[in-house]
Formats: structure tokens, sequence, C-alpha cells
């Protein structure tokens, strides 16, 4: 559980950084692709991860019922 931790911090510094690329270098072409990329990556894998967290928790909860 506390990798997601360190994985969700890292996936919001590719979001944030897309995010500045984009308000500093919005006019390049490329790098505005590249932001737009990073901070797709980083919304989606952000939702994934927290998603396998969550049902990380239950999974365990459940086990340590046992």
């Amino acid at each position: 559980m506390k990798n997601f931790t360190l994985i969700k911090r890292i996936e919001l510094c590719f979001f944030t950084a897309g995010l500045l690329l984009t308000i500093f270098f919005g006019k390049n072409d490329l790098i505005k692709g590249i932001a737009i990329g990073l901070m797709i990556q980083g919304a989606i894998l952000y939702l994934f991860d927290y998603s396998a967290e969550v049902r990380g928790k239950v999974y365990f909860e459940f086990l340590k019922s046992l």
C-alpha cells in the first residue's frame, strides 16, 4: 500500500509537468503535444492506481478478517 502513495505522487508530477509545459510553452506544437500526453497519462494512471488502491484495501481487510 505504501507504493501506491509514491506512484500517485509521481503521476501527479507528470500531470503538473504537462500543465506547466502547456502554460509556459503553449505556442510550440511539439511541446504542447508532449504536455497534453503527460497530462493524459498522469490523469488516467492516477485513476487506475486509485481504484487499485481501494480494491487492495478491501482485499487486505478481508484477509485480516480470516
